[in-house]
């Protein structure tokens, strides 16, 4: 039965088909609860990962509903069971996923079973980059614009004037090419006679620039920039990646320099340009452009909730409940802003940043549990020395993945989650296990 849930991993890329009545929809959910249930059923083991994810959500859910009888005003209970429920097929899925990837690496060792696994995900990413080239030509007039309402209407995107590929909007498009990304770095660098691979790599690029995601760039410099950091740390070569560092942001600043500048002069009146012109400095921006704002100050509202109740935090989904007040307070000029003023009126806001999330909805006993699952986990690429390779893919998926989490708030992100199964299970113990599948 094992053998089966590679075929799964084609599944990751399409998470905007109408499946659940969320905003985030993965259909890959549905196959992992599957095999969570067989996994234990069989008396799966529970690594110390998984211990520490068991613990925080059952903390989180117990807080949640705690917080909504004590308090009121954080929300009710049908709010505490909008928290629970992405939580437990986040904290599910990645079970399945843990499952599956202790068999395959004790199996077949690191190498070969994050070769395979690469190769797998790097496949199952063909067809939506082609439904992105084929997007993208639409939108460019060379196309129908039939072909993109279409595509639109088939995968569930709801954006008509940007990619959306085989997801929902232009912003989860680069989250997704983040991902897939580094995937085909790796097996560029294991296979450089293969053509597919430096012709995905080269769309997956083009695409990420034509969605024209400011969220998507900022994350993938920052992931970048902490890889490079990283880098150093763990190969003792910090000084020398501290110049490569520096360099690097001068680079970044420069050619940021004069894009400001050419975009600033241009007659172009599209969503992105006009964004990039609100850009004059960061308060500028957060006071005309209403997503910016979201995107940079709900994290700072949710932190501020945290410091004000910082042992258990709010609970969960707390946050949409008590926005308001915060924002009279932090950020009054921000209550005469329409888009802003409607959603926290309509209790629709969010953390925007999955680490918030986790701070003001379970406080410091909740994030102490999450953080030592990270760690757990985390911390072993630093002892894949004598595998380089592998070590440097890992590390660069990893920092990129976990800087996504900064603009993506969802316990149930697939590919955040399918990323740290496969950390977790780099130099498992090494074991024949073929009557348990073979891949």
């Amino acid at each position: 039965m094992w053998m089966l849930f590679k075929y799964l991993l084609y599944l990751i890329p399409y998470d905007g088909l109408y499946i659940l009545p969320t905003n985030y929809r993965p259909i890959v959910i549905y196959g992992l609860l599957i095999f969570f249930i067989i996994g234990f059923s069989k008396s799966h083991k529970i690594d110390k990962a998984e211990q520490y994810l068991w613990l925080f959500t059952i903390y989180a859910i117990a807080v949640t509903f705690i917080s909504k009888l004590v308090n009121p005003n954080f929300g009710g209970i049908e709010s505490a069971i909008d928290f629970t429920i992405p939580l437990m097929m986040g904290t599910v899925s990645f079970s399945a996923f843990n499952q599956y990837f202790k068999l395959l690496f004790r199996k077949y060792g690191n190498k070969i079973a994050v070769h395979n696994t690469f190769e797998v995900l790097g496949k199952a990413y063909y067809l939506p980059l082609i439904v992105g080239v084929l997007e993208e030509l639409s939108l460019l007039g060379i196309l129908p614009s039939g072909v993109k309402l279409g595509l639109n209407s088939f995968f569930g995107g709801w954006q008509d004037t940007r990619l959306n590929m085989t997801t929902t909007e232009a912003s989860w498009v680069s989250m997704h090419l983040l991902f897939v990304i580094p995937i085909y770095i790796y097996l560029i660098k294991m296979h450089p006679k293969k053509t597919q691979y430096k012709v995905a790599l080269i769309t997956s690029i083009v695409l990420f620039l034509c969605a024209l995601s400011l969220q998507g760039l900022a994350t993938g410099i920052v992931g970048l920039l902490v890889y490079v950091l990283m880098y150093g740390l763990i190969n003792k070569n910090l000084l020398k990646i501290l110049k490569i560092l520096f360099i690097i942001i001068l680079i970044i600043f420069t050619v940021t320099t004069i894009f400001y500048f050419i975009v600033q002069n241009s007659t172009n009146n599209s969503y992105f340009i006009v964004r990039i012109k609100k850009f004059i400095d960061l308060n500028t921006l957060i006071n005309t452009d209403g997503s910016s704002f979201v995107r940079i100050c709900n994290p700072i509202i949710a932190i501020l909730m945290f410091i004000d109740f910082p042992v258990f935090g709010i609970g969960g989904d707390g946050f949409p409940f008590i926005y308001m007040t915060y924002l009279k307070k932090y950020f009054p000029n921000q209550v005469y802003n329409l888009d802003i003023f409607n959603s926290a009126n309509n209790y629709l806001m969010v953390e925007v940043s999955l680490f918030a999330k986790v701070l003001c909805s379970t406080g410091i006993i909740g994030t102490i549990l999450y953080v030592m699952f990270l760690y757990v986990i985390l911390r072993k690429i630093k002892f894949l020395e004598n595998e380089k390779e592998i070590q440097s893919s890992l590390l660069l998926w990893s920092c990129i993945m976990m800087s996504v989490q900064l603009q993506f708030c969802s316990f149930a992100m697939i590919q955040y989650l399918i990323m740290l199964a496969i950390v977790n299970n780099v130099n498992n113990e090494k074991y024949n296990h073929n009557e348990m599948f073979n891949y």
